[in-house]
Parts: C-alpha cells; sequence; structure tokens
C-alpha cells in the first residue's frame, strides 16, 4: 500500500475505528502515566543480550542492564507529548552500565526469580540529576490522567 492510499484510509476511517483508536490511546497513556510510569524523568531502563541456560530445575539468565539518560530532568514530560527535542548535552547516553544475573525457577507453573546477582557496575556521574531530592524530581513525574474509561 502507497504512503498516500494508506493516509487516505486513515483519514476515511470510520467512527467505531476512530473511537477504538482514541481509546487504545488513552489506555496506553494511561498505562505509561499511571500503571508504570518511569522511577528516574528523562531515565529508561534496558535489559539487552540476554543469555539463557539450563540451571539445575530452573534456568540462569545473563544480560545487561542499561539505565539511558534521554533527556534532562525537566524536559522528559515534554516528550509525552511528542515532541522532538535537540540536546545540547549529548544525550541519550548511558548513565548506568550492570552486567546481571537472574536465576528462575518455575513455582506453581510461573517462571519466578530466586536469585539476582549484580555485577560491578559503571557510572556516568554527569548524567545524575542535580537534586536527587525526590520533592525536587515530584515536579517532573507524569501526573495522572483520566482512566481508559473515562473521556480526556
Amino acid at each position: 500500500m502507497s504512503s498516500a492510499s494508506w493516509r487516505r484510509s486513515r483519514q476515511t476511517a470510520s467512527p467505531i475505528i476512530s473511537t477504538a483508536r482514541s481509546a487504545a490511546l488513552r489506555a496506553s497513556r494511561h498505562f505509561l502515566e499511571v500503571d508504570y510510569p518511569y522511577l528516574i524523568p528523562g531515565v529508561s531502563r534496558h535489559a539487552t543480550n540476554h543469555i539463557v541456560d539450563a540451571d539445575g530445575d530452573g534456568v540462569a539468565v545473563r544480560y545487561h542492564n542499561l539505565l539511558v539518560r534521554y533527556a534532562p530532568v525537566d524536559a522528559a514530560p515534554g516528550l509525552g507529548t511528542g515532541k522532538v527535542l535537540d540536546s545540547e548535552d549529548d544525550l541519550p547516553a548511558i548513565w548506568i552500565y550492570s552486567p546481571m544475573l537472574d536465576r528462575l525457577r518455575r513455582v506453581d507453573g510461573a517462571w519466578k526469580i530466586f536469585e539476582r546477582h549484580v555485577g560491578g557496575s559503571m557510572t556516568n556521574r554527569r548524567l545524575e540529576p542535580l537534586d536527587r531530592d525526590p520533592h525536587a524530581l515530584a515536579a517532573f513525574m507524569p501526573k495522572p490522567v483520566s482512566s481508559p474509561g473515562e473521556q480526556a
């Protein structure tokens, strides 16, 4: 499908599809802002390069845990609006790197982490917030929006 015909099909979408799309967007926003907000404004966590090995009656998972500073604390809320920001601070950049090892066991049919080891970590202190007081960061945390069933 060409981009022009795709755009036309989106412009002529039925009201039912538009309503469903709108509800899905509200539900996604609610999830990211209320159910699973970021813990540190402007920072995301990435677990990469998983290696899974048999480990007795469970599995051992080795991976790299990265905290990526993608925006200064005060600019982070603007990203939720879909804005494209320019960085004069060499962002995004890796703030913390840690090798990880999780040991999992199956309990009542579900996999559970029963042991976690964090290897030696490397941090980039230039990427830490200047003020780490939770009250100072609270102003930049997501604010609850209407629930998925409510009108925005």
